[in-house]
């Protein structure tokens, strides 16, 4: 067993270490970090760049892998060309999917 990350989202807690209770940990790290600062289900859409997603213990390379991991299963996906507020560009993100909403809720539950 893993120490969790100790966060308002994530109370202290032990963790599974297994492979599949590990990837669901970082997989609803990554689709609430997304949920909840995209602006909601009422506003289009928002894409975050990996450093959004970068912590003490998730590196950048990590979150690309967790990324293109629910990229692949339909959970997020992957755009290219994003402006930001002021108009400039903004380089490439990734967003949360409808489905991926669904996976957070069953993952939260």
């Amino acid at each position: 067993m893993l120490d969790a990350p100790n966060s308002e989202l994530y109370p202290k807690r032990k963790m599974d270490a297994t492979y599949p209770a590990v990837q669901a940990f970082l997989d609803q790290h990554v689709l609430r970090y997304m949920d909840h600062n995209g602006g909601g289900r009422d506003f289009d859409w928002v894409a975050f760049h990996l450093a959004c997603f970068v912590n003490d213990w998730i590196s950048k390379d990590m979150a690309r892998a967790i990324c293109r991991s629910l990229t692949d299963r339909g959970f997020a996906e992957y755009c290219r060309g994003l402006w930001d507020e002021d108009g400039m560009p903004a380089g490439a993100g990734y967003r949360i999917t409808e489905a991926g909403r669904r996976y957070l809720e069953t993952l939260s539950s």
